[in-house]
């Protein structure tokens, strides 16, 4: 057995043992005193704890100028501390991996959120083991630029995608033509937001797209 097939196997038995313990222990309440009116947890309430709540989502990029692992980050530890369950969390910024071979935990508010590489990704659950390894987790996040060969890759394991336009210097045109691409994968574009802001973008704006 690798090296990484053991990281990752280890990684899996503690995600079950801390969502069973969380489970027992926590009330999944949507809106709680210590989650605060963020605009990162007014956007994960929407995508996530709508009227159509969804558990997998991919947040692409419409260019290179966002850093994705930290964005993610941030849509991440919003997610845990909201659900009070356990997220898992893989993002690449401009074609690389953001983390060396190790999967690591931050813990959050009555949660957790589990960094993944993406090569123990792609080697574990990306080739028919998604549905045996992923749901250990109650929240999956992906991150990647629309032109990252591992776009259409998250987007085969997603509920929905959410186009991130960097605010001040991605060009309508830039916007327009991820749109295309990420429907062309045949994902639920769930809506656009713009990167440091994080909600939604006010349909005055990119009104075409």
């Amino acid at each position: 057995m690798s090296t990484g097939t053991g990281v990752w196997r280890q990684t899996i038995a503690r995600v079950a043992d801390l969502r069973a313990r969380s489970l027992g222990a926590a009330t999944r309440e949507l809106a709680t005193a210590e989650a605060p009116n963020t605009p990162a947890m007014s956007l994960v309430r929407q995508i996530f704890f709508s009227r159509v709540p969804r558990t997998r989502v991919l947040f692409a990029s419409a260019d290179n100028l966002t850093n994705m692992p930290d964005f993610c980050a941030r849509i991440g530890r919003a997610v845990a501390g909201i659900s009070h369950g356990t997220v898992g969390l893989v993002a690449r910024n401009s074609g690389s991996a953001f983390l060396s071979e190790t999967v690591w935990e931050e813990g959050e508010p009555g949660g957790s959120l589990w960094r993944i590489p993406f090569k123990l990704y792609e080697t574990h659950c990306a080739d028919g083991n998604v549905a045996v390894d992923l749901p250990r987790f109650d929240y999956l996040i992906f991150g990647a630029s629309i032109g990252d060969s591992a776009a259409p890759l998250f987007c085969k394991a997603s509920a929905g995608a959410v186009l991130v336009i960097t605010a001040n210097h991605t060009r309508r045109e830039a916007a327009l033509r991820a749109k295309e691409i990420l429907l062309s994968w045949n994902v639920e574009l769930l809506g656009a937001v713009l990167d440091r802001r994080t909600f939604p973008v006010p349909q005055s704006i990119y009104s075409r797209l």
